[in-house]
């Protein structure tokens, strides 16, 4: 039996939410800068935000992994 795939979560907020959650785009991946911009531009077919804590994250393999904040 497989188990089920773990689906994107906040590796920032309590109890690891997983509703909110969505991928980034180009256009908020575009409005980072620095380090923040290179490490989003890196794992964008991975990145998600958090709608609660607006935390941007890379999910992988059941892992999230923290990458910056998105300014709102």
């Amino acid at each position: 039996m497989l188990d089920e795939p773990v689906k994107p979560h906040c590796p920032k907020c309590k109890g690891k939410p997983t509703t909110g959650q969505r991928k980034l785009t180009e256009g908020e991946r575009d409005k980072l800068t620095g380090n923040a911009w290179k490490a989003a531009a890196a794992r964008f077919d991975t990145a998600y935000v958090c709608k609660t804590c607006s935390a941007i994250y890379s999910h992988q393999n059941g892992f999230s992994t923290y990458i910056a904040r998105l300014k709102n």
